[in-house]
């Protein structure tokens, strides 16, 4: 069966890695901009993360609830101590385009670097009898291109092969010195590397292969390095700090710092995931085209013993035995180019490229939930509207064409040459194992621990991979018995329908997936609309930070505030009789604007505490509406109960401040400022 019959996915399989790098680039690109670090940008008077704290939030929980997120108090509070980005807010969008642009400036850089003068020649220099160039002439004729491409020499490069750069519409050829020589000794070995290295011009290899290339080399300069030097400069700054080499921040800082340790060595470790992704999957893909390039330049007329003499040749086939052939097999997986013994297989039997090999199947489940991840936190700072629905669509359109085509090739393939049959569950088990160390790698089901709060929920993408391989591969078999010679249509219409199944899947999974897995059941219910957001009990640690924020975020002024109001009440408690109607009604009204911004400051953390807290606002309101009517009617009585419940309000909240005070001890922080 012709390999050409059906589409081969490698294509999309590139697209894919440019989607993965464009997408990495945007988020580690706002991340280096400071805008998404809170990190970077504490200081000594206060933090975006102390509002949480004091809020009742966990901010070493990333995407956790913060129940008084939707309030005046916490927005006047970022506002007030919250980072000041100083970056302008479409830098990390242009940024990402900004890299596209510089990689097309080295797609056409790059190929005039590999031809430039003093490191190669003109074929013409060295072929004086025109032998060559004749032979290169038909060759391209036999491959069917337009025109033959620009062909030169490396002379200093002793051997017998050739290399293919530049792009689909203006290739260059560059033969090694030693396959000069090669066309004169041994013309059928020289035809089929030639007829190699136009197939690859033919198939469309070259821009594919040099784009990504481009886009990789610009992305290593503008965003990876940048980024990766200020995970470590930040790691620095927390180390001298935590090894007491610099003076100590804020405790809520300070705890931010020690939560952070975790989250700095998982960014860290996600380029360093990122750049083993990305050649992994890109070296299987030239891989593949290198045996599509090899059976497309024996139908052209290569001869097959050109690939059986190097299978034979010293080293061409050499399998290590023992310990080395496991590290063997990973290297391999690191090669651009098949071993020569698995390229002559390839020609004897093409069967391996309808199979559906597990590397490919595992890398594309890999790369959806990263490539949603990063969008998701990107999305919590940027302008584009509907930017996370619209990654849903494309990684779901991206997953089904390049899994949902490598399982349609091998359910075809199995059908019409009456080959064993696969269901697809083995090769879903492998995407939605992809699927399932992607969100492991993401961070985004938590940032302060390997695993997240509800690790079962794992199981889901590892099911609904299984499913997606199981249910598209029946459809496959299905519709090839069915319409068993209109394969490239039905093969599309598999691909959109699989897409639609993944879109469904990942808006699931982003929307409730995520908060279950982190979460568990409670939170995630709580992130549906018109719920109340509960968090998850916080420890005896973060429980003492957050009324030590409370407290130092707010509460203490106003905690000094009612102290200040009650001791201007001393002369008429002192003698109720002296009283100056026009100055104890503006007293009154103190008490009453006490409670009201009380009530808008956040409840206290410690639900005991909230107690005390509430019954001094609950106190202070009466007081201020029985000393108006005391004012009103000329009651002393009335003016006495409204004095005795400034009192009860006064002895609440020393009850509350005392309760505070011992939370925080306990927890060893240091005492909040006074203001």
């Amino acid at each position: 069966m012709d390999e050409r019959s059906m589409p081969s996915g490698t294509t999309l399989r590139f697209i894919l890695l440019v989607v993965l790098i464009v997408v990495s680039s945007a988020l580690m690109t706002m991340l280096t901009l400071g805008s998404g670090f809170g990190a970077a940008s504490t200081s000594r008077t206060g933090s975006t993360n102390g509002c949480e704290l004091a809020a009742g939030g966990d901010p070493s929980r990333i995407g956790g609830a913060v129940p008084q997120a939707d309030t005046s108090a916490y927005r006047e509070c970022l506002a007030r101590y919250g980072p000041k980005d100083t970056s302008p807010w479409w830098v990390s969008e242009v940024w990402p385009l900004l890299m596209v642009v510089v990689a097309a400036v080295l797609m056409w850089t790059i190929p005039a670097w590999k031809a430039r003068r003093g490191r190669v020649v003109p074929l013409e220099a060295v072929d004086g009898d025109g032998a060559v160039r004749g032979a290169v002439a038909e060759l391209a004729t036999a491959a069917g291109l337009r025109q033959a491409p620009r062909v030169v020499v490396d002379p200093t490069a002793v051997s017998a092969g050739a290399v293919v750069f530049g792009s689909n519409r203006r290739p260059v050829v560059c033969l090694h010195g030693g396959l000069l020589v090669r066309a004169r000794t041994d013309p059928e070995g020289f035809r089929a590397v030639l007829l190699h290295e136009f197939a690859h011009i033919r198939n469309g290899d070259v821009t594919l292969t040099y784009v990504t290339v481009a886009l990789w080399r610009a992305f290593l300069g503008m965003v990876l390095l940048p980024y990766v030097a200020l995970m470590l400069s930040l790691a620095v700054w927390m180390a001298l700090f935590a090894l007491e080499v610099r003076a100590p921040l804020a405790p809520e800082t300070m705890a931010s710092i020690d939560s952070t340790g975790l989250l700095i060595a998982r960014l860290l470790g996600h380029p360093a995931v990122l750049v083993l992704l990305v050649h992994l999957a890109r070296a299987d893909v030239l891989r593949t085209r290198e045996v599509h390039a090899d059976l497309t330049a024996v139908r052209w007329g290569a001869a097959p013993d050109h690939w059986a003499a190097h299978a034979a040749s010293p080293g061409g086939a050499a399998v290590p035995r023992g310990v080395w052939r496991l590290w063997a097999s990973f290297a391999e997986l690191l090669r651009t180019h098949p071993r020569w013994d698995l390229r002559r297989e390839a020609l004897a039997d093409p069967a391996e490229l309808f199979g559906v090999r597990a590397l490919p199947m595992f890398l594309t489940g890999v790369a959806a939930p990263v490539i949603n991840a990063q969008v998701w936190l990107y999305s919590g700072r940027s302008s584009i509207p509907l930017l996370e629905e619209a990654s849903w669509a494309v990684t779901a359109a991206l997953v089904a064409g390049v899994a949902g085509v490598a399982l349609w090739r091998a359910a075809a393939h199995a059908v019409l040459t009456g080959r064993r049959e696969p269901s697809g569950v083995r090769a879903g088990l492998w995407l939605g194992a992809g699927m399932t160390a992607g969100e492991l790698v993401a961070y985004q089901s938590g940032i302060n621990t390997w695993l997240p709060g509800n690790p079962v929920m794992l199981l889901f993408p590892f099911a609904a991979g299984a499913a997606f391989g199981w249910w598209t591969t029946q459809c496959a078999r299905l519709l090839t018995r069915t319409w068993p010679r209109r394969i490239r249509p039905m093969v599309v219409l598999g691909a959109v329908a699989g897409a639609v199944l993944l879109v469904s899947w990942f808006a699931w999974w982003q929307v409730f997936g995520v908060t279950y897995a982190r979460e568990g059941h409670s939170t995630a219910r709580a992130a549906a609309p018109a719920q109340d957001q509960t968090p998850a009990t916080p420890s005896p640690k973060t429980r003492a930070l957050q009324v030590y924020a409370w407290e130092v975020y707010g509460g203490n002024r106003l905690e000094q505030r009612f102290i200040t109001i009650n001791r201007e009440l001393e002369p008429l408690i002192q003698n109720p009789h002296a009283t100056d109607e026009s100055r104890t009604r503006a007293q009154c009204a103190q008490f009453r604007r006490f409670a009201h911004d009380a009530a808008r400051y956040f409840p206290v953390p410690d639900p005991r505490a909230q107690t005390f807290w509430r019954r001094t606002q609950t106190y202070a309101t009466r007081g201020a509406a029985n000393c108006d009517r005391a004012l009103d009617r000329a009651s002393g009585r009335l003016l006495a109960t409204a004095l005795n419940e400034f009192t009860d309000a006064l002895e609440s909240m020393g009850a509350m401040s005392v309760r505070n005070q011992s939370i925080i001890k306990r927890a060893g922080i240091l005492g909040p400022r006074r203001s």
